[in-house]
């Protein structure tokens, strides 16, 4: 009998791994998201919200899902969440 292993993600990643995506997603997403900030925009915690409503907004099928990955509480650098 073959045991498989699953891995786990870590419960709660670096702060950078979310600013990381984020900062990511705005500039794969500029075009169609983000066209109306400046390119060159700094991506802080404080506005990875910006990201989120941006590509809900304007991302399409992609962008949800997008925004989910960034959502999602293994992306936060929230303990709480």
């Amino acid at each position: 009998m073959s045991t498989t292993t699953r891995r786990t993600p870590s419960a709660t990643p670096p702060a950078e791994t979310r600013l990381e995506l984020a900062t990511r997603l705005f500039h794969d997403y500029y075009a169609s998201c983000f066209w109306h900030l400046r390119p060159d925009l700094q991506i802080t915690e404080e506005r990875v919200q910006l990201v989120v409503e941006g590509l809900q907004r304007h991302g399409g099928k992609r962008g949800l899902l997008a925004a989910a990955e960034l959502l999602a509480p293994g992306a936060s650098s929230d303990p709480c969440r």
